[in-house]
């Protein structure tokens, strides 16, 4: 395990950069917010709440949940010597009188996608990567600062910037831009453990079950089943976390009909089986 590396209440932000031939970042969170950057790391596994994945050659997240642990393990990487730059930062480094103003809006947006980890396209990545490189070969700490701030600007515009942790497992509520996809939204994570009727939730908006069906795909880019299926998997991977119930009661209390089909869309969803992702986690998570 790496040795604990925190912020200090002289610093606003905290560089680190290491290369290991036996590369791990065990299961962990941690009071700041931080940019995480490996190199080399083809074929390790990236953990990032409920997301499992298996990383390209370079790898870039934001995290600026607390709570929200995360983790990368050798997997199946055979590089002997990978590299990882983090950056932890005070989740106050920019005020949030100054995130409301227009010049922050898209690094606040950037903030409150990242409470479930964001990882970056690959042009994105290509330009952080020099700038992260920039900002390692100065020792004064206020050029830090800028460039830093400017890394984060130049993220926050990154369109191909994609959201890792379920909203259900990272407990992050996005309110939907639609009064009656709010509607629906609301009642779903009320009453996802129980049978869902298409009927039910087109009357609860006044719409006919087909005109409803396809004003949620158009509105939400996902349809209706899948996005039901990714919140009842939200709330099974917090609960093969959090509690010690099997896997077979977990699928049933999360409105899963049957243990089988459980496992299938579990493991369709995370890339790896109940069992296996709770295994992830059942190694001690720390707080660093």
């Amino acid at each position: 395990m790496p040795t604990p590396r925190n912020l200090t209440d002289k610093d606003c932000i905290y560089i680190s950069e290491r290369r290991d031939r036996e590369f791990t970042m065990p299961m962990h969170a941690h009071a700041n917010w931080e940019l995480t950057l490996i190199e080399g790391g083809k074929g390790m596994t990236r953990v990032i709440g409920d997301n499992v994945d298996t990383i390209p050659d370079t790898d870039l997240v934001l995290v600026t949940q607390c709570d929200l642990h995360h983790a990368w393990t050798k997997g199946n990487c055979t590089n002997p010597s990978v590299r990882e730059v983090s950056i932890q930062f005070v989740p106050d480094l920019i005020p949030q009188a100054s995130l409301h103003k227009r010049q922050f809006r898209t690094i606040a947006r950037l903030f409150e996608r990242a409470k479930r980890g964001v990882i970056f396209s690959e042009s994105a990545k290509e330009q952080a990567v020099k700038e992260i490189n920039d900002l390692l070969a100065t020792d004064d700490k206020f050029k830090q600062l800028l460039r830093f701030m400017y890394i984060l600007y130049t993220l926050s515009l990154d369109s191909g910037s994609r959201i890792l942790s379920s909203d259900s497992f990272a407990e992050v509520k996005t309110k939907p831009e639609s009064r009656r996809i709010e509607l629906v939204d609301t009642y779903l994570r009320q009453n996802y453990m129980n049978v869902i009727r298409l009927s039910d939730l087109a009357r609860l908006v006044g719409m006919t079950e087909v005109g409803f069906s396809r004003f949620f795909k158009r509105t939400m880019n996902i349809t209706l089943s899948d996005y039901l299926i990714g919140l009842r998997v939200g709330h099974a991977s917090r609960m093969l976390v959090d509690t010690d119930s099997t896997v077979s009661e977990i699928a049933y209390a999360c409105g899963f009909n049957n243990l089988s089909n459980f496992n299938r869309l579990f493991r369709k969803n995370r890339g790896c089986s109940p069992h296996q992702f709770r295994k992830l986690y059942s190694k001690s998570r720390v707080l660093i």
